[in-house]
């Protein structure tokens, strides 16, 4: 095949199947493993990261030492969404699933997820967490009813040293700094 076809044949394949133009995996590591040894630790947090968006995580513990991503949730709303009186509590309303009910001031959604089956239900939709576990969910004018739910990035990021996850996973995922509204700065 020539070079003009090939090129040609790459173009028309990427207006034809969008999905092969997706987003591709994504791997980043932190740190070395401990040379005394494997210690894995793990956690969860939420952080706002923007006046629009909350960063949701969870890291779960390597066997091999360390932390590896479970799932990163963003949750882009209008500025200052999340700065409202906030609660939470788990449930076993999901049966299978660790299930964390939110209600931030008039928004309410579920985060319930299965390490064993790697899914999460969030927002209405169940995501495989094998084909994307940067989770992007943009509220709704009726907030959690009708948001909008993204899932197409996975990225393995593994970590050595618990501390400041939020600080070392922005910067280097392009896509959720620009759905957080940090995009680099214009020209």
């Amino acid at each position: 095949m020539s070079k003009l076809r090939a090129i040609h044949f790459v173009g028309l394949l990427s207006t034809t199947l969008p999905s092969l133009g997706a987003a591709q995996d994504l791997t980043i590591i932190i740190g070395k493993p401990p040379a005394e040894g494997a210690k894995g630790f793990g956690g969860s947090g939420a952080t706002p990261i923007s006046p629009t968006t909350v960063m949701q995580f969870l890291l779960e513990p390597r066997d091999s030492g360390g932390a590896q991503l479970g799932y990163v949730l963003a949750i882009r709303g209008e500025p200052g969404w999340y700065n409202q009186h906030t609660t939470w509590n788990s449930t076993d309303s999901v049966p299978g699933f660790e299930t964390t009910n939110w209600d931030v001031g008039p928004v309410h959604y579920a985060v319930a997820y299965s390490k064993a089956a790697n899914r999460l239900r969030t927002f209405g939709k169940e995501i495989n967490l094998a084909h994307g576990n940067l989770v992007l969910v943009t509220l709704g004018a009726h907030g959690a009813s009708d948001a909008t739910v993204t899932a197409d990035r996975h990225v393995t990021f593994v970590m050595f040293e618990p501390g400041g996850f939020a600080g070392l996973f922005l910067p280097r995922v392009p896509e959720l700094a620009s759905f957080a509204g940090l995009g680099p700065a214009k020209q």
